[in-house]
C-alpha cells in the first residue's frame, strides 16, 4: 500500500496560519480544515509558534457579561440543589 507523500510547509504559511487564530477568532480545529491541514500539525505549529496562549490572552470580558455569568452560575447551582433534594426524596420513597 501506497502512502501519501508527506507535505511539506514553509515557516512564513506556519506562521501566518498561527497569527489567524489570533486574528480571527477562529478554533484552531476550524482553521486547520479551511487551510487544507491537519489539526494535529495545526496544534503542533500553535505550541511552537505560540499561537494558543496568545489567544486566550487578548480575551477580555465585560463587567455586563461577568455579571450575567454569576447569575446564571446562581441559578444553575440552585438548580442543581434542587435536584439533588428531589433524587434523594424519590430514591427514599421507593
Amino acid at each position: 500500500m501506497a502512502s501519501k507523500a508527506r507535505r511539506k510547509y514553509p515557516e512564513e504559511f506556519k506562521r501566518d496560519a498561527v497569527e489567524l487564530v489570533r486574528s480571527s477568532g477562529k478554533s484552531q480545529a476550524q482553521i486547520a480544515r479551511e487551510l487544507g491541514t491537519s489539526a494535529h500539525n495545526f496544534n503542533r505549529w500553535c505550541k511552537e509558534y505560540g499561537g494558543k496562549e496568545s489567544a486566550v490572552e487578548e480575551h477580555e470580558i465585560t463587567p455586563e457579561a461577568f455579571r450575567a455569568m454569576e447569575r446564571e452560575l446562581r441559578r444553575v447551582k440552585e438548580e442543581k440543589d434542587i435536584l439533588k433534594k428531589a433524587l434523594n426524596i424519590f430514591s427514599r420513597s421507593g
